[in-house]
């Protein structure tokens, strides 16, 4: 199941920069994904991948987790990170 989030929650995470989302260059959303630390920053899950249904099956969701694997590397190098790999 896919855990539900409220606006305010997915908009924090964004003006955090714990998040990545993808678009087009016409600027059609294409897909989402975020970070989420606890443990004093020691662990880290990447969450709420999602990805358009026009975009499924294209090789997006790998670019979106590749990314956020990237990112969560670069705001926490030495944690430990859950969910989706590189």
């Amino acid at each position: 199941g896919i855990a539900k989030r409220s606006p305010e929650y997915i908009t924090k995470k964004i003006l955090e920069g714990k998040a990545v989302i993808a678009v087009t260059t016409e600027g059609t959303w294409v897909g989402f994904c975020y970070i989420e630390a606890w443990g004093h920053d020691q662990f880290v899950a990447n969450s709420g991948l999602i990805v358009s249904p026009a975009f499924r099956k294209s090789g997006v969701a790998k670019q979106i987790k590749k990314r956020i694997f990237d990112l969560s590397r670069e705001k926490y190098p030495d944690a430990k990170i859950f969910g989706l790999t590189k």
